[in-house]
């Protein structure tokens, strides 16, 4: 599932984690995990981790406006902070035999995991830009349907030949010369 946050939330940090896509949501300037991806990622029910996280961690637990494949969703996010905390809940002992690893791995790593991925975007935001030596500040973000990711491109460029050829090499394709088509206007 992609998950993109709107409106109250800012931005969503994808986390890969042990073949699991993971999230962290930038709501209200405090990191947020939806709780969803990562108790399925353990292979456990979501339906009773779900009751559990309503009834033991209320108070910590907001309901977040999030956008995904299949529309907007409220998803229930449990603060960053707060995550080591219900990990360390779930006995490994009580779990079924062939997901008893995968939840280990869970609580051994998941949190330090977000918290890194967490801390190098706020380090990012802060570092300050130097003038550009270039014309052209290029953002490219590209939807790769069979992959079904997105890959995203910054850099400077001179001329709008340079940014084509610049989207290319990321690719693993050399544009020798750009031609030019005469825009027939109507």
């Amino acid at each position: 599932m992609s998950i993109v946050a709107v409106k109250e939330s800012g931005q969503t940090i994808n986390v890969p984690f042990y073949g699991a896509d993971l999230f962290i949501v930038n709501y209200n300037g405090v990191p947020y995990v939806p709780m969803k991806p990562i108790v399925e990622g353990m292979g456990l029910s979501w339906a009773s981790q779900c009751t559990k996280l309503k009834t033991r961690i209320q108070a910590d637990v907001e309901k977040i406006p999030i956008l995904t494949k299949q529309g907007l969703r409220t998803m229930s996010c449990l603060a960053l902070d707060e995550l080591a905390g219900w990990l360390a809940m779930i006995n490994p002992n009580k779990v079924k035999a062939t997901i008893k690893d995968n939840v280990m791995w869970y609580q051994e790593e998941c949190d330090d995991v977000l918290y890194k991925y967490w801390k190098m975007s706020e380090e990012k935001k802060r570092v300050k830009l130097q003038s550009p030596n270039f014309r052209y500040l290029v953002k490219v973000e590209i939807y790769d349907h069979y992959l079904k990711k997105t890959n995203a491109f910054t850099g400077g460029a001179e001329t709008p030949e340079d940014i084509i050829a610049g989207v290319a090499r990321q690719y693993g394709y050399h544009i020798e010369k750009v031609i030019p088509l005469p825009i027939h206007k109507a």
